[in-house]
């Protein structure tokens, strides 16, 4: 019953993940704090700016609760095998 829950919610999540961190991330950065990030990806808000670097970390956070959700559902038809 809890897997076959996790199954059907692990795309819900997923994007409820990414789009609450989307707008905690944005809204956060307006208040002028700076951020440190490691040097590997520092690259990235040079080139595409600040909010799509937020964005695309929250993608992968989006991702990874789709995962976590579908880990717990142990689904034979998910891409995690």
């Amino acid at each position: 019953m809890i897997r076959k829950f996790f199954s059907k919610i692990k795309y819900p999540v997923g994007i409820v993940v990414w789009i609450a961190s989307s707008y905690w991330f944005i809204s956060d950065s307006s208040e002028g704090e700076t951020y440190r990030i490691p040097i590997i990806f520092s690259w990235i808000p040079d080139v595409f700016g600040w909010n799509a670097f937020f964005i695309f970390i929250s993608l992968g956070l989006g991702f990874m609760g789709a995962g976590i959700c579908s880990l717990i559902a142990k689904d034979d038809d998910d891409v995690f095998k």
